[in-house]
């Protein structure tokens, strides 16, 4: 009897961990969401016309991502122009008009993509792996002491249209992946 009720216990136990790490990944796609939100919030530029675009347009291959992003930043407004946030295959990247795109590292999505050799210039490029800014990506979410962190890459964003505010870029790690294109 003594060594099921340690059973349970161990079950139990185990269960609440894997409640509790499903629970930290929301909130972390949550914040990561509200981030991306706030990098078009304090950016201008041509990557987002108002006249042309009716919503700012959110797109990720991740759908854990367009869940929890979707109901985060459900009645978000940037520019007046509300905020949707769409699942797009990896195939189909080119026929979609996103604004910004967030390559997760769920399943080396971003790993799979090379900006470089795509047509998104006119999008803000978010990822969350080794070497996305290397690979033509802007902004690059990571880890550190516990806190989502990013760095930024002016000079690309620059490059593809797309003006931050100084203060964003001051809160990021700035690099860059090399000269002026």
């Amino acid at each position: 009897m003594k060594n099921i009720r340690r059973l349970l216990s161990l079950i139990t136990c185990f269960y609440i961990s894997q409640v509790g790490e499903v629970y930290a990944s929301d909130r972390e796609i949550a914040l990561k969401a509200g981030l991306i939100f706030n990098f078009a919030v304090y950016s201008k530029g041509e990557w987002f016309d108002t006249v042309k675009h009716k919503n700012y347009l959110i797109c990720s291959p991740d759908p854990s991502f367009v869940r929890v992003a979707r109901q985060t930043l459900q009645n978000k407004k940037v520019r007046n122009s509300p905020v949707l946030v769409q699942y797009i295959s990896l195939d189909t990247f080119r026929n979609h008009h996103c604004n910004a795109v967030f390559f997760s590292a769920n399943r080396n999505i971003a790993l799979k993509f090379d900006p470089l050799n795509n047509n998104f210039l006119a999008a803000m490029l978010i990822g969350e792996s080794d070497g996305f800014i290397e690979r033509g990506g802007h902004i690059n979410f990571f880890l550190a002491g516990g806190r989502v962190r990013f760095e930024i890459d002016p000079v690309g964003l620059r490059n593809s249209n797309i003006e931050v505010s100084s203060k964003v870029i001051r809160l990021g790690k700035v690099v860059s992946r090399g000269a002026d294109d």
